[in-house]
């Protein structure tokens, strides 16, 4: 798991249930940015999968736009309590690194840029930020 993320899903984890309610930007709640990152990881389990078996570029690396698959995922979970969230995201996480685990991450690594997204964590980064921002604003409030 990518540092960011790690942080990012122990800053979570020690929120109270107000904060999941609290808007992150325009668009989107902590919850609905948890969610969402939710379906990410279950997407990346099984691209990584295919994408190993097939050598086939997974379907994000083709498009720019992931709006639709974004709605989805928020729409999945949106009855999910936060508690919920944490539980699933853990497993989801855990089947992803247990797959990279298995297939070596040395293996994947010297497969190139088909495999680059595999360990990115940027988004982690961009929104664990914005998460400690405006929660810290939200409790000052």
């Amino acid at each position: 798991m990518g540092d960011n993320k790690q942080e990012f899903f122990e800053l979570v984890q020690g929120l109270g249930v107000e904060d999941w309610n609290v808007k992150i930007n325009a668009d989107w709640t902590l919850k609905e940015v948890v969610s969402h990152f939710i379906g990410w990881e279950e997407e990346f389990a099984v691209s990584l999968l295919d994408s190993w078996q097939n050598n086939a570029t997974p379907w994000f690396l083709k498009t720019k736009n992931f709006d639709e698959f974004n709605k989805k995922s928020v729409k999945k979970y949106e009855k999910y309590s936060p508690q919920q969230l944490i539980e699933r995201w853990r497993f989801v996480m855990r089947v992803f690194d247990s797959e990279i685990d298995d297939i070596g991450i040395g293996r994947i690594k010297a497969k190139g840029k088909l495999f680059d997204w595999v360990f990115e964590d940027g988004i982690y980064e961009k929104y664990l930020e914005k998460v400690k921002k405006v929660i810290k604003v939200s409790k000052e409030v």
